[in-house]
């Protein structure tokens, strides 16, 4: 969790970036130029990372919370892959996809 792991706003701030650069979570309608600025925005987040643990916090050995920070970064990605495919399997059982189109271009 969360409070267990001690993530802190910079760490959570760099989950978010990471979770918006994931090349799997995001390709598709992307060009080859927009995965490579996704690519090169990731390096940098990570780079910042280890620039605010060794400068910042002083921290020599820091791999311990930026495993906590991919752990997170995963399960999330894993929530969002089995919510979507909740979200389809009773968008396809309510019909709810022809009754709001919406909906389709939002989530599905």
């Amino acid at each position: 969790t969360l409070d267990r792991a001690a993530i802190d706003d910079t760490e959570l701030h760099a989950i978010f970036a990471l979770l918006v650069c994931d090349a799997d979570v995001a390709s598709g309608d992307l060009s080859e130029s927009t995965m490579t600025a996704l690519d090169d925005i990731r390096t940098e987040v990570l780079h910042d990372l280890h620039w605010y643990y060794t400068r910042q916090l002083g921290l020599a050995e820091y791999s311990t919370r930026l495993g906590h920070i991919m752990i997170l970064c995963f399960a999330l990605e894993e929530c969002s892959a089995l919510f979507r495919e909740q979200f389809r399997m009773q968008a396809a059982l309510f019909d709810l996809v022809t009754a709001e189109s919406m909906l389709k271009e939002l989530i599905l």
